[in-house]
């Protein structure tokens, strides 16, 4: 989608279909060979959209971990993070079965 947004790159495209003749095989050879579109006009600015989406999603998703990271060191300080689990072979079986099994989410009912 970011490469769509390069007008330079879609006018490339579309000049080199009407060049083949026939926008099926186009498809079907960037299809075979993605690395294709590279040859078309505007191909580097588009990779440059691209790679600054992918760039994007990937800062946020880093920072994502890094939140969870963080919770799950301040989880294992808790008082009760250290407590002995009663009968915890049994409490690890029952929570393995619980978590191989489908739920449906329960609707949440609040009070106003």
């Amino acid at each position: 989608m970011a490469a769509l947004q390069d007008g330079r790159f879609v006018r490339g495209i579309e000049a080199a279909a009407s060049r083949a003749g026939d926008r099926q095989a186009l498809a079907q050879r960037i299809a075979a060979d993605p690395g294709v579109v590279l040859q078309f006009d505007g191909a580097a600015e588009a990779a440059g959209r691209v790679q600054a989406a992918l760039h994007a999603r990937g800062a946020s998703l880093f920072g994502a971990g890094g939140h969870v990271k963080q919770a799950a060191y301040a989880i294992q300080h808790k008082p009760w993070s250290t407590v002995t689990v009663a009968d915890g072979a049994a409490r690890l079986s029952e929570l393995k079965a619980l978590s191989s099994s489908r739920r449906s989410p329960r609707i949440a009912t609040t009070r106003a």
